[in-house]
């Protein structure tokens, strides 16, 4: 993606951003064409660096591409929201504003590769589950579900790890603007949409234009 140098987030910063996410979007290119295919994902990293591990259906018309690893990406849209022209000082003084989008974006490259060992399976499973529901009142675990019926439901998905080569992150957060127009967006958003995912970063942002 076009990434100008005041939008360049860090590699690390980027997997930061990645390991807070979990939702994105699977895209590899086949002899048919594109396959893009929308998953959860558990963000980990060993001692062959940075990798992400999720699962498809057996069904999934990307399994059959899987036979020896292959080339993808994964995009995770992290935050994003709509930025009003009204919002900024400098409509009031030159007139010369539009309307624009913020947002934080990460693509993870690398070689997909499938895993079908039930017991690294269940594991996958069983992290994925652990992380969403931790945080409940009363959580709940895979070994609530029927020992027969979690074995039946491994048995039609097919695990998926990419091992990633190179991440490029994007956030774009009014840094092109002066520090008052920046403001001016940060506090718009703050009124307007105060639940907006992009306010930490955006806050961030502003912190690194006023410093």
């Amino acid at each position: 993606m076009l990434v100008p140098p005041n939008f360049v987030l860090s590699e690390d910063d980027a997997w930061h951003a990645v390991q807070q996410r979990v939702f994105g979007t699977l895209v590899v290119g086949t002899s048919t064409g594109f396959e893009a295919t929308p998953l959860p994902w558990i963000a980990s990293q060993d001692a062959s660096g940075r990798n992400l591990r999720g699962h498809l259906s057996a069904a999934n018309p990307l399994v059959k591409f899987l036979q020896s690893p292959i080339d993808a990406v994964i995009l995770f849209e992290v935050a994003d929201a709509y930025i009003s022209p009204s919002w900024y000082p400098s409509k009031d003084v030159t007139g010369k504003v539009v309307p624009t989008w913020n947002y934080v974006s990460v693509h993870c490259h690398g070689k997909l590769e499938r895993f079908e060992d039930p017991a690294e399976l269940h594991r996958n499973v069983h992290e994925l589950t652990s992380r969403m529901e931790n945080e409940r009142e009363e959580p709940w675990k895979v070994t609530d579900a029927p020992k027969d019926y979690v074995d039946q439901l491994l048995g039609g998905i097919v695990g998926v790890c990419l091992r990633i080569n190179r991440i490029e992150g994007k956030a774009k957060l009014s840094q092109n603007r002066s520090s008052a127009d920046a403001t001016g967006a940060f506090t718009g958003l703050l009124r307007e949409a105060p639940g907006s995912t992009l306010l930490p970063h955006q806050r961030n942002a502003l912190k690194h234009l006023t410093d």
